[in-house]
């Protein structure tokens, strides 16, 4: 997996760059998010873009709302 790779990297720059003290409250985990956070975030984005474009939002309920008989689009 990747944070076998990824936090003894992590774990060195954090001891160089950190006072040792610190180090004792210092707690790095892995997410929880899942292998595929990049698909959702990438969705989260795209579904955001998609509702701060009104004209676009329109055309894509249109279909579902002309089947509503007291919606007209």
């Amino acid at each position: 997996m990747a944070e076998d790779v990824m936090l003894p990297i992590i774990w060195d720059q954090i001891r160089l760059q950190t006072r040792p003290r610190s180090l004792e409250v210092v707690k790095i985990v892995v997410s929880g998010l899942g292998l595929d956070i990049r698909l959702r975030g990438a969705a989260s984005l795209a579904f955001r873009n998609m509702l701060e474009n009104r004209e676009l939002v329109q055309r894509m309920c249109a279909p579902v709302l002309q089947t509503i008989p007291e919606v007209h689009v």
